[in-house]
């Protein structure tokens, strides 16, 4: 809430764009502008790369909204908890099918397709993980 108003009245005083901002504190555009409209919350590396450059601390920052932070880090670390066992439940299960493929000496085609449709949830899971981490 206030986290907000406060990056953009500081990168406004720099007379910084948010594209500006955003390649000094190593994120990108958008990102900056999540920040700014309150849909998301800097990470703690970023916290401290913006106070740094705002030339304020990191509590004249965040004052105020520390309990929203602490409410969303908590709803997004639960997120990427859930995605972690989806992605480690069907990552074991594709490897796992392949190996008692293998061990049946079955042909390529029957191990292929099941493994497939096992690998697939695993990797949306990862790259919503990544995508949740700013990769």
């Amino acid at each position: 809430m206030e986290l907000a108003r406060r990056i953009k009245e500081h990168r406004e005083r720099l007379g910084m764009s948010q594209g500006e901002l955003a390649k000094a504190v190593f994120v990108t555009r958008n990102t900056i502008s999540n920040w700014e409209t309150d849909r998301t919350y800097p990470d703690v590396q970023s916290l401290l790369l913006l106070s740094e450059l705002f030339g304020v601390s990191i509590d004249a920052l965040v004052r105020e909204d520390s309990k929203e932070m602490r409410d969303s880090l908590a709803a997004g670390v639960k997120r990427m908890n859930r995605l972690g066992v989806v992605m480690m439940v069907f990552g074991f299960a594709c490897v796992a099918w392949v190996i008692v493929g293998i061990a049946m000496d079955w042909d390529l085609a029957p191990i292929a397709a099941p493994a497939a449709a096992l690998f697939i949830p695993a990797s949306i899971a990862a790259g919503i993980i990544s995508r949740l981490l700013g990769n």
